[in-house]
């Protein structure tokens, strides 16, 4: 495995914001409602931000939890690959428990979280 692993938005999730975005957005300008027509058009944008971004990031010494507008969220220190822990849908820090973040199929792509518990497993850790 190459670091760093990037774990996705959930692909569902994404094509569900921009088939939103889209409906609202022609119902907004076939029918004259402004409101509905942003609303819309900020769904689109969302939806495009999270099939194109990532959630997470797995370097060699931190994870990096993402925002949809690809801002950094949190920062946490890790040890290596070893370090982490997957949990039932949790990402937790080995070595205290901290938990880092969900990873549940509405937050992450699963085959990007089945990739991460392969390399954490082949890292040594319990994944």
């Amino acid at each position: 495995m190459t670091l760093p692993l990037r774990i996705r938005f959930p692909l569902g999730l994404a094509i569900g914001f921009l088939a939103l975005g889209l409906l609202l957005l022609v119902w907004g300008l076939v029918n004259d409602r402004i409101p509905n027509a942003v609303l819309g058009a900020m769904f689109l944008v969302l939806g495009g931000l999270q099939y194109t971004g990532v959630a997470i990031i797995v370097g060699a010494k931190e994870v990096q939890v993402k925002s949809a507008l690809r801002t950094t969220a949190r920062r946490v220190p890790i040890e290596g690959l070893a370090d982490l822990k997957i949990d039932g849908l949790k990402l937790l820090r080995a070595s205290d428990g901290l938990r880092i973040t969900s990873i549940s199929g509405v937050a992450a792509r699963s085959s990007d979280v089945e990739e991460l518990r392969a390399a954490i497993t082949e890292a040594g850790g319990t994944a």
